[in-house]
């Protein structure tokens, strides 16, 4: 599936002058892990600093403001 989205990537670039970086998220699973339990940290420490989950620190700067795209050929895990 990356294969494809470096050709969209070329598209983009070549035809209508969108400029896309293209990330590799070896696994979503351990992204939303993650996720999940910095969320659940924050919420039993609610005295102490929110922990940011990683793909929300790496979403929120400026050089990955959107459209974002994600892709995986693990088709069962896009219902989470």
């Amino acid at each position: 599936i990356m294969q494809q989205a470096l050709k969209a990537q070329a598209i983009l670039s070549e035809k209508f002058g969108v400029s896309v970086d293209v990330w590799s998220a070896p696994s979503y699973q351990l992204l939303r892990n993650e996720a999940l339990e910095a969320d659940r940290w924050s919420l039993l420490h609610p005295g102490e600093t929110p922990r940011i989950p990683l793909v929300t620190q790496l979403l929120a700067e400026p050089a990955s403001r959107g459209p974002i795209v994600a892709v995986s050929d693990w088709v069962r895990a896009w219902p989470e």
